[in-house]
């Protein structure tokens, strides 16, 4: 039995560290594993361009990521979000290719307002979304002395809140910074301040351009819903001017573009592709504040590019020009890299790396044999290396690289092909999936139910998670590593008049031994000295913990639901199990606590 404490902890379950495929329902958090010595050219043209967005924006710029397949561009764009938020220079959405998007502009909208209803920055200690933070930056800007009045706990009439938010937009709207934003887009923004779900799903439907029943316009003072063909494009706009009108970016991120470069497979690609790059130039030249960087297969792009229109090919190619990115590790990065994933790695069972033997215990010496290797033959190499030391209680004798088993390569190629297109059709049903997002308390509560338990399945146990059904807004969750289990329950009332705070003390109390989760649809309210702020004290002194459900994470439950239903249940259960689809969402991830974060990469800094 091994008697070193980093030896151990390697020989150990703990996390999956040496996974070679990056997931698109991780871009929300920091890259644990992000190395900066690699593909440093692209970061720093990709800084100068933020910065150029952000204090002497002159035209909206599309940046143009070419690399073979496994060279890290989806790292890289996480990275790049990283980056943005943590210095606070704008917003990041993500969007990733389809071929099956019938109106690109649409796609592209709902995919950045899926993206901005998530936190803003996890490593700091706040739950604001991008939405909340670009309201409540909005709100800086107003002068009127009601202001307070609209995130204010006390009674507030219906009539009296619609009347109000309409005099501070019309207000906001007479500073020479939000003239050119259209008024509407202020008045939505404003809603947000109440913190309550009813609001936050009628704005997030509006900001959609989705059609809204009067009942629905009724909740945010019969405000009319964007429906028409060029609204999308035109709600992109005036979204990127609100943020340039305060000095953010809007950086768009394209990914995953090789997974649609089969020809015959997809024959409405070459038109569906076109489409989307004339979408994306027309926003970027609507936007000087636009950064659009986008991730392609440097062989598709070859191809692709016959297609376009030489104007277009001018703005992609020359201002500014292609980056291609490293698909080949040097010795140096090679260890860089895998020095991280060991310090994550370590840092889980409380240990650090040896400053002078920092890939221990995956020997130095082999990772000369990595110089040369794309990224992703690096990372198989190493999980490969640590499933064997695993299974055989003791360090194989070295590391198998590609090719020297080709009957195991040939296995694995054949895995990830598969998840590719797994990966690909849920991609493109996504895009063009219709499903209701539930709105009543216990429809919320069935869904995240069922989500917990078939994230036990993703997690490789049918029965890992066992949820049983307290109250139409609460269950209990039964953990195979824990006798306590958890009471999670939906605390969504007003918190007008304490109703949100006596709701939150009531599920306290329900909780009685085990661990108290208390979720809600909208931030929970942010007045450090009300009823609600007592009780997450409460909470939290009892050990528990609270989560925000966001919009965006419910929709991709419903649409999972339905996809799930149109596979064989083995295939969808093999990609189930390799994407995790559930249990990488936020909302699964905080509720079930599964990841407790790693200590995050060091806040990004300029490169000179």
């Amino acid at each position: 039995m091994p008697t070193d404490a980093r030896l151990e902890a390697f020989l150990a379950d703990g996390p999956e560290v040496f996974a070679s495929v990056q997931q698109a329902q991780s871009f929300w958090k920091p890259d644990p594993f992000d190395v900066e010595s690699i593909n440093v050219p692209a970061r720093r043209a990709f800084e100068r361009l933020v910065k150029r967005a952000t204090r002497s924006p002159d035209s909206g710029k599309l940046f143009l990521l070419k690399g073979e397949s496994g060279s890290g561009k989806t790292h890289l764009v996480r990275a790049f979000r990283h980056g943005v938020h943590s210095r606070k220079q704008g917003y990041v959405g993500y969007l990733p290719m389809t071929v099956d998007a019938a109106n690109y502009d649409r796609y592209i909208l709902s995919n950045l307002i899926d993206t901005l209803d998530r936190t803003y920055d996890v490593t700091v200690d706040e739950d604001d979304t991008g939405l909340t933070r670009l309201s409540n930056a909005l709100m800086k800007y107003c002068k009127s002395a009601f202001e307070p009045l609209i995130h204010d706990e006390g009674i507030l009439e219906e009539h009296e809140l619609h009347d109000m938010i309409r005099s501070l937009a019309d207000e906001l709207h007479e500073n020479p910074l939000f003239r050119h934003v259209d008024v509407q887009l202020l008045r939505a923004l404003i809603y947000l301040q109440r913190r309550e779900a009813k609001y936050h799903h009628r704005v997030l439907q509006w900001l959609r351009c989705e059609d809204m029943v009067p009942a629905d316009r009724q909740v945010l003072g019969d405000i009319v819903p964007r429906t028409a063909d060029n609204d999308p494009m035109r709600m992109l706009t005036h979204l990127g001017r609100l943020m340039g009108a305060m000095e953010q970016a809007l950086v768009l991120c394209v990914d995953q573009v090789e997974d649609i470069s089969d020809f015959e497979k997809n024959p409405g690609m070459e038109p569906s592709f076109r489409r989307a790059i004339n979408s994306l130039v027309a926003f970027a030249g609507n936007l000087p504040t636009a950064v659009i960087v986008v991730c392609c297969l440097s062989d598709f792009w070859t191809a692709m590019r016959k297609q376009l229109t030489q104007a277009m090919l001018d703005r992609i190619e020359y201002d500014p020009a292609p980056v291609t990115l490293d698909h080949l590790l040097t010795e140096q990065t090679a260890q860089d890299m895998v020095a991280q994933r060991m310090r994550v790695l370590l840092s889980h069972h409380g240990l650090e790396v040896d400053p002078a033997d920092p890939t221990y215990p995956i020997p130095r010496s082999e990772l000369e044999r990595f110089s040369g290797l794309r990224v992703r033959d690096a990372l198989n190499a190493c999980r490969r290396f640590q499933e064997q030391a695993c299974l055989d209680g003791k360090l194989p004798r070295q590391l198998t690289l590609p090719g020297e088993d080709k009957k195991k390569k040939d296995g694995e190629d054949l895995k990830l092909a598969q998840q590719a297109t797994m990966d690909q059709r849920w991609t493109d049903f996504r895009a063009k999936f219709n499903g209701t997002v539930p709105e009543e308390d216990a429809e919320i509560v069935s869904l995240l139910a069922w989500a917990i338990e078939a994230g036990g399945e993703e997690l490789g146990a049918a029965d890992q998670f066992k949820v049983k059904s307290r109250t139409e807004a609460s269950i209990d969750v039964s953990l195979p590593t824990s006798a306590q289990g958890l009471f999670v329950a939906l605390c969504n009332r007003s918190p007008r008049g304490g109703g949100l705070g006596r709701q939150m003390a009531e599920a306290l109390r329900s909780a009685a031994r085990k661990l108290p989760v208390i979720l809600r649809t909208a931030e929970f309210p942010g007045n450090p000295n009300g009823l609600v702020a007592e009780q997450v004290g409460v909470l939290l002194r009892r050990g528990g913990r609270r989560a925000v459900v966001s919009n965006s994470d419910l929709r991709e439950v419903v649409a999972l639901q339905s996809f799930r239903k149109e596979h064989p249940e083995t295939a969808f259960r093999e990609w189930s199990r390799s994407a995790r689809p559930l249990t990488r969402l936020k909302v699964i991830s905080d509720v079930l606590a599964l990841e407790k974060l790693p200590p995050a990469p060091p806040p990004a800094r300029d490169t000179p």
